[in-house]
């Protein structure tokens, strides 16, 4: 089973995250603050991770960032910003995907960056 990390402040966004997932059958944690996602991410092996760019403290940026430089880990960046997803373009994030959006992108998306 796919292991999938989902990292977003916003409850409602990780829990349709998880459950479109769960119900595609991977195998997801998520959390709400970057201090126990880096401590996740250092723990054990991700098939993926998906992170929302606006967290506090540390940025979705910044996580990307950390994955790329122990891991070849695929991320995709979820946003709701049009400034964001320009920026995005240049980071090592897989793949960009902009708030609001269905279900079926969500899992068109993860299906293709762990095909």
């Amino acid at each position: 089973m796919m292991n999938v990390l989902i990292i977003d402040d916003e409850a409602e966004i990780r829990e349709i995250v998880s459950k479109t997932l769960v119900k595609a059958g991977y195998e997801v944690t998520a959390t709400d603050n970057v201090v126990d996602a880096v401590k996740l991410i250092n723990s054990k092996s991700w098939d993926l991770v998906i992170s929302d760019i606006m967290i506090p403290h540390l940025g979705g940026f910044e996580i990307v960032d950390h994955i790329k430089d122990s891991s070849n880990t695929p991320v995709i960046i979820m946003t709701g910003m049009d400034k964001d997803v320009l920026m995005a373009t240049n980071t090592k994030a897989n793949h960009v995907l902009t708030k609001p959006f269905t279900a079926k992108e969500l899992l068109g998306i993860v299906q293709k960056e762990l095909a």
